[in-house]
């Protein structure tokens, strides 16, 4: 995926099952452990452009967590609009530019 102006940056929380990450909602889809990696789904990848969003919102539902930082362009936008921080949009397409593991504290 090239660097482009109409490139954006979101944001994902994971569950970290076992070593490997995977989605909170369905835990039977996982991701790649590598930064640089794309992510395909046709369905759609649910993320949001607000790190404070995801961090409030979706953490702490597993006691080990990965925070995604997903590039994705206007092209891959199957819903929502990246103009709106505190929702959700949904991408057929990213790239991983970061993985920050988190731990549940007790």
């Amino acid at each position: 995926m090239k660097v482009s102006l109409q490139d954006h940056i979101g944001y994902k929380m994971c569950a970290v099952i076992e070593g490997v990450i995977c989605s909170h909602a369905t835990t039977n889809i996982s991701y790649p452990k590598r930064k640089g990696a794309i992510i395909k789904d046709s369905r759609g990848i649910y993320l949001s452009m607000s790190k404070k969003f995801v961090l409030d919102y979706y953490s702490g539902l597993a006691e080990q967590e990965a925070l995604l930082t997903l590039q994705f362009d206007e092209k891959s936008i199957l819903t929502g609009d990246p103009k709106v921080l505190d929702g959700e949009i949904k991408v057929s397409r990213c790239k991983i530019l970061d993985i920050e593991y988190m731990e549940l504290d007790e």
